[in-house]
């Protein structure tokens, strides 16, 4: 039988869990999900405080001082504003998670999966206001 050498052992095994670089990528990966996640959220709570195009043009609301109009109906809106901030919550507790995986190695899968979240809620929250 070999004796394992501990210095020619597998790092994984070790408890590290995740190498360097891609623990450097996670938290590049969580403050561009973050940022993204905060400007869809600034964009969204604008589109609440919009006019719908529909109450404009029917003369049930003024238009804002830009002109501007939300096309879509109030519901709409909401949802959008909903599905923002769950994105952001989901950005956040990613940014978060990032540094305990940068620190300590673990959580990665966790990390993944509260990424992909963060984007499946912006997406629904473009489909939802934007298409």
């Amino acid at each position: 039988m070999a004796s394992e050498d501990p210095t020619t052992a597998d790092p994984r095994k070790d408890g590290a869990g995740v190498a360097v670089p891609l623990r450097i990528l996670a938290i590049l990966l969580a403050l561009v999900i973050a940022f993204v996640a905060g400007a869809i959220i600034a964009g969204a709570s604008d589109n609440t405080s919009l006019p719908t195009c529909y109450d404009v043009n029917h003369g049930k609301a003024e238009p804002s001082s830009n002109g501007d109009c939300f096309d879509g109906s109030s519901r709409r809106a909401d949802a959008g504003l909903g599905f923002a901030i769950a994105g952001g919550i989901s950005a956040a507790a990613a940014l978060v998670l990032s540094i305990v995986l940068a620190a300590t190695g673990r959580r990665g899968r966790l990390f993944l999966i509260l990424c992909a979240a963060a984007l499946v809620f912006v997406g629904l929250e473009i489909a939802v206001i934007r298409i």
